[in-house]
């Protein structure tokens, strides 16, 4: 990541913008939920972060997450992916996001996921099969404000 933006927004897909209820698909994958789509333009317009995926969608690069989100028009930029630690636990999914902080100088951040709780003032939980509503929506603005 060659910048260093004022606010960051860890981004998990599945459980966040990704919820059980998605039947329809495109060349990228699933189609995300629209409501929580609309939740996720309205931290990104309320709070200018940028996004980092830290779901394990970041696997298919950041080239792919980029235009995936280019192609279907989403809000916010992605500037970059957490990197893989190759193991997939709570644990590691913070030190993947600790790793990428501390790498970037990272200094205003949220953190929003369905699948880990972290004991931090930054981090956000979803619930699964809900994703990401307003309410929690606002949760990460007041963070990031």
């Amino acid at each position: 990541m060659n910048q260093n933006p004022d606010k960051v927004l860890f981004l998990d897909i599945d459980g966040v913008l990704c919820i059980c209820d998605d039947k329809e698909w495109d060349c990228f994958g699933d189609f995300f939920n629209k409501e929580c789509v609309r939740n996720l333009a309205l931290i990104i317009e309320q709070t200018n972060a940028k996004i980092v995926i830290s779901s394990t969608w970041r696997i298919k690069g950041l080239y792919f997450m980029q235009k995936m989100w280019e192609k279907r028009q989403l809000a916010g930029e992605i500037l970059g992916i957490t990197p893989n630690f190759q193991t997939y636990t709570q644990e590691t999914r913070i030190q993947e996001i600790d790793y990428f902080i501390n790498e970037n100088n990272i200094t205003k951040y949220a953190i929003l996921d369905d699948d880990f709780v972290v004991d931090r003032k930054e981090f956000v939980r979803t619930i699964t099969e809900v994703g990401l509503t307003q309410e929690i929506a606002k949760k990460v603005i007041e963070i990031l404000k």
